[in-house]
Formats: structure tokens, C-alpha cells, sequence
């Protein structure tokens, strides 16, 4: 385990796309997920399934530590997904997309799925299920995760460019982890500084993100360390996100790795995006062994 100190670069975030990255902008912001899950399962989407282990581990972690279940605040969260995988029992990113696969979902009107959802989630609530808010630009996808209670609040903000209001505010000071979903480089340091700031150190909060690596972490490394906080990896250990959709998007994302520094051989070479973990504590504090927020 290190302290993570990688080369910074210019990075595009005011949409949801890389210069490296297929554009996917039409199936983030829709009224239901049905899309979302079809077009990343056809490309063997993997990183929820890290995602879910990973994140699951901590929030099992800072549940024995402090006696209750952590508020999490998860950054561009999206339809809730991360939510659908922490918050429920038997729910797994393939699960849902076999669901929202069958020729019943398929028939079903935006509303319906709404509605057959809400009952869905709901028989699978854990007890122990953590309190997730969060935020993104795509108003339609948060608005589902809050109306299927996923979501317990979403925000409709780009904190790149705007504050947040007063509610945010009141959320966020009442935040343990906050989370990121492999959206680095979309989402920069100016967001995660913006967040954390408004968290009380005395709250000890966590921070925890698997990103891509053509998405540079060291201008996080820096916000988090200002903070009081510091920020670690596991040296040399990726996951798996998802197939590159065709050869351009391959060489692109291979050019913008090997222009970092960092080598492709055996990662990357493999045809598939990949994500290095960092998770931020407070000095002094270990949340948890690296190693074991790995799946063996």
C-alpha cells in the first residue's frame, strides 16, 4: 500500500465522456435504467461487481467501528446504482440486467418500470442498509433513483461549476464515505474538494474511488491531503471495468495510458478498460487491510 501520486492532466467534465472513452451520454439520463443495464451488460460491464465488494467491505467495516450503518454520499451516482448493490439482499448488477432484459420489463412504460421497481427493492431492503444519497448531472436517472428509493436524496448539481444549496449542505455535514464510481476525470478534485470540505473531520469520513487509469488522482491525492485526509492504493492492483467497444476506443485509451507513464502490457492489452481502487482516511486510522477489498 502507497500514498497515491500520479501525473496530472487536463481532464473534460462537464459530460459523461473522455476523449478516450465511446460516448455512452445516451443512456445515462433516461427515465428508467432498462438501457443503461442492456448496453454495459453486452459489454460484460464488470467494475459493479468490484464495486459491490469493495464498498461492502468498508460499509461493513465503519458499521462495526461506530454501531450504526454509515450515510454515504455517493458522487455522480447516476440511476443509484451503487445504491441497488449495497442497500439490497440478492441484488447484483447481472441480476438486474437479466430483469430488465425479459420481454416483460421490455413492454412496460417508464411509469411501470417506476412502479415495478419500487416493490421490487423494497421486499429486499436489508435492515442493516445504509442511508445513500448523492449526485449527478443527469436529472431523469436521479429522479428514478429517488422515486424507486434508492436514493434516499439526489442533486441535480455539477459541482465543478455550482454550489451546493443549503439541503446539500445539511446532507453532507451529516456524511460518513463519501464514494465514486470510476466517474474520476469526469468528476476532478474541484468536485471532491467541494464535498469534503463541508464534512466535519470530527466525523473521521472516508473516501473511497475506483478510477479509470487514463483519470489522473493525484489533484485528488492533494484536496484529500489539505484536508486532513490521506489517500491510498494498492500498488499495482486493477479491476476489470468493461470491453472496450471496438478497436479506436482501445488505441485511444491505450495512447492516453502509455502518455501517463503507466504500461498496458498485461492490463489494459487485455481488451478491457481498467480501474485502480484509492481509498482516503484520516491519518492514523486504517479502514481496512487493502488486500481485503479485493475479491480473491
Amino acid at each position: 500500500m502507497q500514498t497515491a501520486n500520479e501525473q496530472t492532466q487536463d481532464t473534460c467534465t462537464t459530460a459523461h465522456q473522455l476523449k478516450s472513452k465511446a460516448n455512452f451520454d445516451q443512456i445515462y439520463d433516461q427515465d428508467d435504467p432498462r438501457e443503461y443495464y442492456t448496453v454495459l451488460q453486452s459489454l460484460d460491464y464488470e467494475l459493479p461487481r468490484h464495486m459491490q465488494h469493495a464498498f461492502g467491505q468498508l460499509v461493513t467495516q465503519w458499521a462495526e467501528r461506530n454501531g450504526r450503518p454509515p450515510r454515504i454520499f455517493d458522487v455522480a451516482c447516476s440511476y443509484g446504482i451503487l445504491a441497488s448493490l449495497l442497500r439490497y439482499d440478492d441484488v447484483t448488477f447481472s441480476s438486474l440486467a437479466e430483469r430488465y432484459a425479459s420481454d416483460e420489463m421490455q413492454r412496460m412504460t417508464p411509469e411501470e418500470v417506476v412502479a415495478a421497481d419500487r416493490e421490487y427493492f423494497a421486499a429486499r431492503l436489508r435492515p442493516d442498509a445504509p442511508s445513500i444519497c448523492g449526485c449527478d448531472i443527469a436529472g431523469n436517472a436521479l429522479r428514478y433513483g429517488e422515486r424507486v428509493g434508492l436514493l434516499e436524496h439526489g442533486w441535480a448539481i455539477n459541482l465543478e461549476t455550482e454550489q451546493p444549496d443549503q439541503h446539500l449542505e445539511d446532507i453532507l455535514a451529516q456524511t460518513d464515505i463519501v464514494t465514486v464510481s470510476a466517474a474520476i476525470g469526469y468528476v476532478t478534485d474541484r468536485s471532491i474538494k467541494s464535498i469534503l470540505s463541508r464534512i466535519p473531520l470530527s466525523r473521521t469520513p472516508w473516501f473511497a474511488a475506483f478510477a479509470l487509469r487514463t483519470a489522473p488522482i493525484d489533484p485528488v491525492a492533494h484536496s484529500l491531503r489539505d484536508l486532513g485526509l490521506e489517500l491510498a492504493t494498492l500498488t499495482g492492483r486493477t479491476v476489470r471495468q468493461r470491453r472496450f467497444t471496438d478497436d479506436s476506443e482501445r488505441d485511444k485509451a491505450l495512447a492516453a495510458i502509455r502518455q501517463r507513464g503507466l504500461q498496458t502490457e498485461g492490463v489494459e492489452s487485455d481488451g478491457y478498460w481498467h480501474a485502480a481502487l484509492y481509498v482516503g482516511h484520516p491519518p492514523g486510522e486504517d479502514p481496512l487491510p487493502m488486500i481485503e477489498l479485493f475479491e480473491d
